[in-house]
Formats: C-alpha cells, sequence, structure tokens
C-alpha cells in the first residue's frame, strides 16, 4: 500500500498542498499572488494497514444480470513527509519541509461489473480528511517579521484548504488501485 500511495502522488504534481499560486494573501495592508511554489521528494513515512470489511469476498447477482461488490475500507493512519519550494516575485526560493499526519479515514468501495459494459468502481470518502501538520525551517523566510508571520499562516491555512479538498481524490485513486483479495 505503501508503494501503491508513493506511486499515486507522483500523478499529481499540481498537488502541492502549500501552493499559494492564483490565492490573494491579506497580510495587514497588504495584498500579495506572488507567490509559486514546488513540491518534491514526497515520501510516505506511514501506513500501518488497509482494514477491509462487509462482503468484499461475496459478490451479488442483480436483477439486471451485473455482478456487485460492496466493503468498507479503513486506510489507517498515514503519514506523508514532503519539501516545498516557495518564491515571491521569482526571488530566491524558500524551502519547507511538512510532515502531514491523517488520522484513519473510512471509505465505502462499490463496483459493479457485466458483460457488455466496463466495470464501475465508485470509492466514497466517509470521513472527512482533518490532517495534524509539522513545518520546519518556517524561520528561515526572506522576508520580514510581519511578512514572515503572515507566510507561515497563509501556508498552513492553504495546505488544510488544499488537502480537505484535493487530497479525498488522490485518496480515492490510491485505494482503487489497490486490488481487493479474494478469501479462500
Amino acid at each position: 500500500m505503501d508503494t501503491v500511495l508513493h506511486e499515486q502522488m507522483q500523478k499529481y504534481p499540481k498537488l502541492d498542498p502549500m501552493d499559494a499560486r492564483g490565492r490573494y494573501v491579506k497580510l495587514g495592508n497588504l495584498i500579495r499572488s506572488d507567490w509559486t511554489a514546488d513540491i518534491d521528494n514526497v515520501k510516505v513515512i506511514g501506513l500501518s494497514r488497509v482494514n477491509r470489511s462487509g462482503d468484499c469476498a461475496e459478490a451479488k447477482t442483480l436483477p439486471s444480470g451485473r455482478v456487485s461488490v460492496l466493503c468498507s475500507l479503513l486506510l489507517d493512519r498515514l503519514v506523508v513527509q514532503f519539501t516545498s519550494r516557495q518564491r515571491y516575485l521569482g526571488g530566491r526560493p524558500d524551502v519547507f519541509r511538512v510532515t502531514a499526519t491523517f488520522p484513519p479515514t473510512l471509505a465505502s468501495l462499490h463496483s459493479e461489473v457485466g458483460a457488455r459494459r466496463y466495470p464501475d468502481v465508485k470509492l466514497t470518502v466517509r470521513s472527512k480528511p482533518e490532517p495534524t501538520l509539522s513545518y520546519a525551517n518556517l524561520g528561515n523566510l526572506t522576508e520580514n517579521r510581519p511578512m514572515r508571520v503572515g507566510y507561515a499562516y497563509a501556508s498552513s491555512d492553504t495546505l488544510h484548504r488544499t488537502l480537505q479538498k484535493d487530497y479525498v481524490d488522490y485518496l480515492t485513486d490510491a485505494m482503487v488501485s489497490v486490488p481487493v483479495p479474494n478469501k479462500a
């Protein structure tokens, strides 16, 4: 599962949780939107297990002739580390190291297959991702102190909003890519 998550993360080069591009951040009397950010060195450092429950091993035949499989998935605590290089007005990049820790995520996996259609796979995340964040190097910003405080705040706020919105899609893609084993 760690391997799948790491591979899936590479499909989202624009998913930089600290990317403030296109957002206006108010800092005192200043409004600045000239930040750019790039994510790299993504590493999944903790995912203990995926628990599956329900009738994953028991397919049900529907009146239409299609076969349906439904189960619940619990993705255990996930820890992701990454580096974000942010620039302001094209200046020297400020490098942040971020660790995002996600609590267990509950999801429902529903799949249907029939003779004449491609399989339908739908994964619904039922618990909202609420990551706990820790940063390194936030004090090494090139801007003055008021800018530094606002910069750190804006990055943290953007990270929470981005993860809550976009990380669900990432988790869905990653989890659907993991085959559900049949029980003997």
